[in-house]
């Protein structure tokens, strides 16, 4: 594997070169000069470093305002691969990220009911992938990115899993919450939010999770357990129990499981409960329960945002499936619950990410910690 070490004033400077090219995707070293601050000598020495070592291609010529052609830098695709996962509770998809933040979907498969099978299934993958620089996994759950412990995944049962014991290797391992990396991968992709400093990721699928994004980083708590929204009591007299075997959780109305349960999950065609859940949506006859499952919704978001105050609500998962007028009745919903003053400036959007936005942010979790040895 790669690696860039930092420390001194130059390592810092080639550091900092490197992390500019990587997130403007191309970039001339005339921009990279003015985006640093750093001299454009010091720049093309940096560059030439970088090239050097192979993390960073020119990859075309384009004109410029002055008549002269520009030539464009670009992170080489080549200098850093990543095996991603996306753990789903039904099915788990894994993935090749690269150091340009491409991603290629090789496969999925069911997810194991035990962690043993999973990581045993893991590590056959592994074995098949040569020159992996780092593994990096989403999980619909907590994990204490510090001790490389799956804390606990209720509709898993997977409770103190330790990822070391089950997949030894010398490869670098990450993972976080896939509501933590779903933030985290919003807020670096879309250019609308490069200015926000706080916001509330929703992710709505057979769980409820919230990623949390406040002073312009990842929020997780001292015990990585932050977030965990879909347990805060929304009902007090609910006889049924959520997984977290509490009664009355958010997500026992919020996730996808609420309505297909009402409507009946033998009177909707699927497998899966993601497939009986998009055949109810598309019923005229489940208007009246998918507008109380709005309100569900909404209900929870509402506490969010009286608790946190945040500029922007996205929500994620299936609901991506929601057309404008739905989201236009949460907005409504959520202002007539909560404080007037949380919400006079609060946006509530679906998220704009193009693609698995779990597996997107657990690339970037290895690149930024394993690359640039940043915290986020």
């Amino acid at each position: 594997m790669k690696r860039l070490h930092h420390g001194s004033l130059r390592e810092n400077n080639r550091l900092l070169v490197l992390k500019t090219i990587f997130e403007a995707g191309e970039v001339s070293r005339t921009e990279i000069s003015q985006i640093t601050n750093l001299s454009p000598t010091t720049v093309s020495r940096m560059v030439k470093e970088l090239m050097e070592r192979g993390f960073v291609v020119e990859s075309k010529k384009e004109a410029s305002s002055l008549g002269r052609s520009r030539i464009l830098l670009a992170p080489n695709s080549k200098a850093y691969k990543v095996l991603l996962f996306d753990v789903g509770v039904t099915f788990t998809t894994y993935a090749i990220g690269k150091f340009d933040k491409s991603i290629k979907i090789l496969s999925r498969f069911k997810t194991p009911d035990t962690p043993d099978l999973f990581f045993k299934k893991v590590h056959k993958i592994l074995e098949t992938l040569p020159e992996i620089d780092a593994i990096s996994m989403s999980f619909p759950g907590m994990v204490n990115m510090n001790t490389f412990e799956i804390s606990y995944v209720p509709y898993l049962d997977w409770r103190k899993v330790s990822i070391k014991k089950f997949l030894r290797t010398d490869t670098p391992i990450l993972m976080d919450n896939e509501a933590n990396l779903a933030v985290f991968g919003e807020i670096h992709a879309n250019s609308d939010m490069k200015t926000t400093l706080s916001a509330v990721y929703v992710v709505i699928r057979e769980g409820v999770g919230t990623g949390l994004y406040l002073n312009g980083k990842v929020y997780r708590g001292p015990s990585f357990t932050a977030g965990e929204a879909g347990h805060t009591t929304i009902e007090f007299s609910e006889s049924e129990k959520c997984r977290c075997g509490n009664r009355g959780c958010w997500e026992n109305y919020a996730s996808i499981y609420w309505p297909v349960r009402k409507f009946g999950p033998d009177k909707l065609a699927g497998d899966t409960i993601l497939e009986k859940f998009h055949t109810l949506i598309e019923k005229p006859e489940a208007k009246k329960l998918i507008n109380d499952y709005i309100k569900n919704i909404s209900v929870g978001i509402a506490n969010i945002v009286n608790i946190l105050n945040p500029e922007v609500v996205i929500l994620g998962g299936e609901a991506l499936n929601f057309d404008d007028e739905t989201i236009k009745r949460i907005t409504k919903e959520v202002k007539q619950r909560a404080l007037f003053e949380a919400t006079e400036s609060l946006k509530i959007v679906r998220s704009t990410f193009k693609g698995n936005p779990y597996l997107y942010g657990a690339l970037l979790l290895a690149i930024e910690k394993n690359l640039f040895h940043i915290t986020t």
